[in-house]
């Protein structure tokens, strides 16, 4: 493994140690880059003043690590939709190409599409990019669903097409001069391919702090209770709060009855006016906004459900119960982001709104059988998705190809670390 590498990092946003999603994986894996050895030159664009104190939990532990370096830049968002298209501000940092070239690196790592398109003209000898959620498939999925919660929506047709397009041709466009592409979702490997796009899927750093049956005891209640959480604006809560209140809820009232279940819904955001009402107008919900102690309140419950009926992303609310040591019941479209994710091994999935329903019976009716699947998806995030994991394994993918880029063979990530198409 090269330990020397120099490696220039471009994000949007700051990372942090733990606040935020990508935020937070982008820290892990730079964290794993500083301890592998690298000579970091981190360049940190955002669109508004950071307070000092995010930039010392950013920069402070990692150079304490080892060699590292923070460029912060203001400027404006990157990419903007717009009615027929997307503004695009790839160019706006005229400096930024000279402060890489005098850094010297031997590689460049961007996180997202965003910054790949900052990142695409330069010459360099080596360019890798991590992708989280694709941005033609999300928009074109929440535009459906604006379509289902206001018929008004239906005039922005030609508008949610256009944009498509013009995302897949940012990505093909900027991801065309990268030499390894990385994925978060397993499911964005054949919608890149379908572009002529190549991708490898790694699993990404998620920490954990406390796990029920080991921190906490469970504390089931009589009545089949379950816990719903999220951001409640992305399109993963969008997706299941639908399908949940529209097809699985009236299979749950002819199971149990009215008032025969709870079910918790929990958030950081404000949810949407439309799930206000489907909430308050249901006697068998809870809401309860942000859920300080997340950990207690999954031992108080049967099941983490994630209902979602997208076939894209690799929801993080899953990989959290695990970690936590909580039953998931999902949707099958959840195992095409995440493949660790089995029926019957280290979750219970669904096929249709019935067979949800049926397995939130079985997390209530058969808590033995459940041990088992908790247990098995306690390995999967322990073996695939803890940082001491899945950082160092993103780490060594980097290593192998500088090891490329520098004249030594290539060798490809093997199973264990991705799975490349």
């Amino acid at each position: 493994m090269i330990s020397n590498g120099r490696v220039v990092v471009i994000t949007e946003g700051i990372p942090h140690p733990t606040k935020g999603a990508s935020a937070v994986l982008f820290f892990q894996y730079v964290r794993a880059l500083v301890e592998a050895g690298h000579d970091i030159l981190a360049i940190a664009i955002t669109t508004h003043d950071v307070e000092s104190v995010s930039l010392s939990e950013y920069r402070d532990p990692l150079a304490s690590a080892g060699r590292f370096q923070l460029v912060c830049l203001k400027g404006e968002r990157t990419l903007v939709p717009e009615r027929f298209g997307l503004i695009k501000r790839f160019d706006q940092f005229p400096s930024l190409s000279r402060t890489v070239e005098e850094f010297d690196p031997q590689a460049v790592l961007a996180f997202d599409v965003a910054m790949a398109g900052v990142v695409a003209p330069m010459q360099l000898p080596l360019k890798l990019v991590w992708l989280g959620d694709l941005q033609f498939e999300s928009n074109w999925y929440n535009y459906r669903y604006s379509m289902r919660e206001d018929w008004k929506a239906y005039r922005w047709l030609p508008y949610a097409w256009f944009q498509g397009l013009q995302w897949k041709k940012v990505y093909k466009h900027a991801l065309k001069s990268f030499h390894r592409v990385v994925v978060s979702s397993h499911s964005s490997v054949a919608a890149l391919q379908s572009l002529g796009l190549h991708s490898t899927f790694l699993p990404y750093p998620w920490p954990n702090q406390g796990a029920v049956d080991h921190d906490v005891q469970r504390r089931l209640p009589g009545k089949p209770t379950f816990l719903f959480f999220g951001n409640l604006v992305g399109l993963g809560s969008r997706s299941s709060l639908h399908f949940l209140f529209e097809k699985v809820y009236p299979r749950l009232i002819a199971m149990w009855g009215a008032n025969g279940f709870t079910i918790i819904v929990g958030g950081a955001a404000s949810p949407r006016d439309w799930m206000v009402s489907e909430i308050a107008a249901r006697t068998e919900f809870v809401f309860e906004g942000f859920i300080d102690d997340l950990l207690h309140r999954m031992a108080e419950c049967h099941a983490v459900i994630t209902p979602l009926d997208v076939p894209v992303g690799n929801r993080s609310r899953i990989i959290t119960a695990w970690a936590k040591r909580v039953l998931v019941v999902s949707h099958v479209n959840a195992a095409r982001g995440n493949p660790e994710l089995l029926d019957g091994q280290t979750a219970l999935l669904a096929t249709d709104a019935q067979e949800f329903a049926d397995r939130m019976r079985f997390a209530y009716e058969q808590p033995a059988a459940c041990e088992e699947i908790i247990n098995r998806a306690e390995r999967a995030y322990l073996e695939h998705y803890t940082p001491d994991r899945a950082a160092p394994a993103f780490a060594e993918m980097i290593a192998q190809a500088l090891g490329g880029a520098t004249g030594k063979s290539t060798v490809e990530p093997s199973a264990s670390i991705g799975v490349k198409q």
